[in-house]
């Protein structure tokens, strides 16, 4: 009997250990692993649709639920397979999101019936084995999905999606682990409970013959002194077995190690700054799509300027234009003269530009985006070899940068709009398409940035307080 009540001073001691831990490292650790598949879900959702291998259904899931709805995984019908998968990866995300928003990571919060529902969640897809083969029929059809998409010839979609599935296979694993924790502090808390309230008013060491015969003593005590709470008999005899079960001395022990704290090395491989870094390089790529678009508005414009200059060429500017070629005299730059609109204030302002100059800057910034896009390239592997603040100043110039050249390119599309007159007009291209695309990737992009910056941020406050240790 005296081992019994030593075991459970002890198993209380390590139960406060194991809350303390979970509270404060692997719970806190695990909401930011499920943050950052949130992410990577609908980084991988979006371009998924953007290619049309999934359609849009995010509005299926707009209104907040009461509880986590986890995606059926159920066999698919053959003839809707791609666009049930959609359907049940959109579901997923949007579980996964009301999981990152309303779940509150404590102890207290994480009932056995949430840790339940959150696990069911997560399993629904396995990202740590996305083959065809897998016995999960979601898996396996995204498996398959994937195998066709990685025919589309797109590198960087392609890029896109592989990086954001490894994420969720490193997000979901370290779940996982966080999840197994907390489910045996639970189980233990609850068998400490049991302890405390029913075994304490029993005597069977002396007459325990089999754990039936125990099981039965052990009801009638239950239901007097824990009303309204759960009898799990798999628990209960359990706590039978270690008590007086062959073994009990090595059951116990094996109760007492699975309460250990986690290893020093796995919290290293928690820590975020290879996802920090990722983030980085997602929103460089991200940047670097933009270099066809760049592409097009070289082409537009150097055609709408041609068009408009050839309708001003007189006679004496085309026997000027004669004189220069058979002297190979350079071509002097073309100045514009045009009005740009500030989006912050929505002032216009005058500025000149000299359209050559202007080109030939628009030309290397398509050449870098290409370098951007394309792992392997010269551009990616100088990337690599760079630091975070390093990569943060590049990410942040050509932001900079890509705003101002943006504002340039609307003005320079009213001005040839303006200029052009009659049926010349209909001649001019106009590039709202291209600038709205790119405007719109910015944003996202300088997201990216202001996330990154803000967690440094905060990272370099608390080591200023203290709370986190230098390291780098």
């Amino acid at each position: 009997m005296e081992d019994i009540q030593e075991f459970e001073t002890k198993l209380k001691q390590k139960l406060q250990e194991k809350k303390q831990e979970l509270d404060s490292s692997l719970l806190p650790a695990m909401q930011k692993d499920i943050q950052l598949m949130v992410s990577a879900c609908n980084t991988v959702l979006s371009a998924l649709i953007k290619k049309s291998i999934f359609h849009n259904s995010s509005s299926r899931y707009a209104e907040r639920p009461e509880e986590i709805i986890p995606p059926s995984t159920e066999p698919f019908n053959d003839k809707e397979s791609s666009f049930a998968l959609g359907g049940r990866f959109g579901q997923y995300t949007a579980m996964i999101e009301f999981a990152s928003q309303y779940y509150q990571y404590n102890c207290d919060f994480f009932t056995p019936q949430k840790i339940a529902k959150l696990t069911e969640l997560l399993k629904s897809f396995n990202w740590d084995s996305l083959v065809v083969s897998s016995s999960n029929p979601n898996t396996s059809s995204f498996a398959e999905l994937l195998q066709n998409f990685r025919r589309c010839g797109d590198p960087l979609a392609i890029n896109i999606v592989s990086d954001g599935l490894s994420q969720l296979s490193k997000a979901l694993s370290s779940s996982m682990r966080v999840l197994k924790s907390l489910s045996c502090y639970h189980r233990e808390a609850y068998k400490l409970s049991v302890r405390e309230n029913v075994f304490s008013r029993l005597d069977l060491s002396g007459n325990f013959t089999d754990v039936e015969s125990g099981l039965k003593a052990v009801k009638k005590v239950f239901a007097q002194t824990m009303k309204g709470s759960p009898f799990y008999t798999d628990l209960i005899k359990e706590i039978l077995e270690e008590n007086y079960g062959n073994g009990a001395e090595r059951r116990r022990q094996e109760v007492l190690s699975s309460l250990d704290r986690v290893v020093k090395a796995e919290e290293r491989k928690e820590e975020p700054e290879i996802d920090y870094r990722a983030e980085l390089f997602y929103g460089i790529r991200m940047l670097g799509s933009v270099s066809p678009h760049l592409t097009v508005l070289i082409s537009k414009l150097t055609e709408n300027q041609k068009i408009l200059q050839a309708a001003r060429m007189t006679f004496f500017k085309k026997l000027k234009e004669l004189f220069r070629k058979a002297f190979n005299i350079p071509v002097s730059d073309y100045e514009i003269t045009m009005l740009v609109t500030d989006p912050a204030t929505q002032v216009q302002k005058r500025e000149t530009i000299s359209f050559n100059m202007f080109i030939e800057n628009l030309r290397r910034k398509a050449r870098l985006f290409n370098g951007f896009a394309l792992k392997g390239s010269a551009v990616w592997q100088k990337l690599e070899a760079m630091d975070n603040v390093q990569l943060l100043d590049i990410l942040s110039k050509n932001l900079s940068e890509m705003n101002t050249i943006m504002r340039q390119c609307g003005g320079l599309d009213d001005y040839f709009k303006k200029q052009a007159g009659g049926e010349l007009k209909t001649k001019i291209k106009g590039i709202k398409i291209e600038i709205s695309t790119i405007k719109n990737t910015i944003l996202k992009v300088n997201r990216i940035r202001a996330d990154f910056s803000a967690r440094i941020e905060e990272q370099e406050q608390l080591k200023r307080l203290g709370i986190l240790n230098e390291k780098n």
